[in-house]
């Protein structure tokens, strides 16, 4: 069988849509047992396509391989090229998403998806082999590798049996690399259960991990994915894939009075929608929000406020001297800043301020100081009492009498019925 790329077009719109397949498919538990709906995959084509031996035809009209090293190689049986072209794609969270953002420590999965060539059965290697960049922290023995069958089926392919898992740590530094390699069973399983259908058949391995303090806001975390196989000629070819990233983001906060003038001491919180999982576990904590007239449940999230992503995590920020507040490693999206404790003098906001993290909030886009289009401003009202001789005064010294007069009666009448 050979993939069909000539319609890639076609099918790369179609992964426009994929981003609405069910999360189902590739659920974060990494269940023991997976199920899926029937699902006709789009396939992708490498990126690269790297043949390690080259093609050399003899007089006699017959075609053989060379290894890099120049030497022939003439397999008894004769020797063919491989029989299918060669593709692998990285994605993350869920099939046709090349970039998605998560909160620094929020664990992710990576969806390494691969072609399999015809005659695998009896191909001699069949190796996947994933990057995992530095500013990400893999979960060591995480991978879950699945044959996507051409009837839409998922077969669980098990470590050890049908392949191997090898994961290499640089300094203890973490992994920073992992290979998924199918045994000469594995590959007689792959092969013999392709099934019938309109599906490309496909192995997944998926992986977790999740950003850690070594990343930048607003940078893209990159992995990579080879698929290294050689058939049963002995004939290797390698394929790479695109890059997909992942970011993390922020925002710059900066509380004023009506003059301009910075404001120190003003402390923030941070909340966002609760998920449903969220609203149905008494231990999310999730809280009403009055948002103008709707309500709205809401969670408070933890943050940092340094740059570099140092200093641990908080759930409450206070603005300095200058006046600015800074909250780092959050997920892309919507969140409510709500004021929890207000400058000296001035009233404590009320209302919730809609903000929205993206590639760019975090830019201040200004420089020696001054303040970008990007950073939220946020004007304090003044605390006022009442001056001396209005009529508020007076109320206030009328009411505060009667108050205290009604206090010594209360004594003298008590005092007078212990005479």
């Amino acid at each position: 069988m050979m993939l069909d790329f000539k319609r890639a077009g076609v099918l790369l719109a179609a992964l426009m849509l994929l981003s609405a397949v069910p999360g189902k498919l590739f659920p974060a538990a990494f269940a023991a047992e997976q199920t899926v709906d029937s699902y006709v995959f789009q396939y992708i084509p490498c990126f690269d396509m790297t043949p390690i031996r080259q093609t050399i035809t003899l007089e006699d009209g017959t075609r053989h391989f060379s290894g890099t090293d120049g030497i022939l190689n003439v397999p008894a049986s004769g020797a063919v090229e491989p029989e299918s072209t060669l593709g692998i794609q990285m994605d993350v969270s869920e099939i046709g998403t090349a970039s998605k953002s998560f909160d620094v420590g929020e664990a992710h999965t990576w969806i390494i998806r691969s072609s399999v060539p015809d005659g695998a059965g009896d191909g001699r290697q069949y190796e996947i082999y994933g990057t995992i960049d530095h500013r990400l922290t893999y979960r060591q023995g995480s991978p879950v590798v699945s044959l996507y069958t051409r009837a839409g089926e998922v077969l669980l392919l098990r470590l050890g049996d049908h392949y191997s898992l090898w994961e290499s740590q640089t300094n203890g530094a973490g992994v920073d690399s992992f290979s998924v390699s199918l045994t000469p069973a594995g590959m007689a399983y792959v092969a013999a259960n392709l099934g019938r259908g309109d599906n490309t058949p496909e192995i997944h391995v998926c992986f977790q991990a999740a950003i850690n303090e070594n990343a930048a806001v607003g940078e893209g975390i990159a992995n990579l994915a080879r698929l290294d196989y050689t058939n049963s000629a002995g004939v290797a070819c390698s394929a790479e894939s695109a890059a997909a990233r992942v970011y993390t983001g922020g925002i710059h906060i900066r509380k004023t009075d009506s003059s301009g003038t910075p404001l120190a001491g003003a402390a923030f919180q941070v909340a966002r929608l609760a998920t449903e999982a969220e609203l149905a576990d008494p231990s999310a904590e999730a809280v009403t929000l009055h948002i103008g007239e709707e309500e709205r449940k809401v969670v408070f999230v933890s943050f940092y406020t340094e740059e570099d992503l140092g200093g641990g995590k908080v759930r409450e920020v206070t603005t300095g001297e200058d006046g600015m507040a800074v909250i780092y490693g959050l997920a892309y999206g919507k969140y409510y800043l709500m004021e929890s404790k207000a400058p000296e003098g001035y009233n404590l906001q009320t209302q919730p301020v809609t903000l929205v993290l993206n590639g760019v909030s975090h830019l201040t886009g200004g420089n020696d100081g001054e303040i970008g289009d990007n950073t939220i401003i946020l004007v304090g009202t003044k605390f006022i009492i009442p001056e001396t001789g209005g009529m508020g005064s007076t109320l206030f010294h009328v009411t505060g009498a009667a108050i205290v007069g009604a206090a010594c009666l209360l004594l003298l009448s008590n005092r007078n019925r212990r005479m």
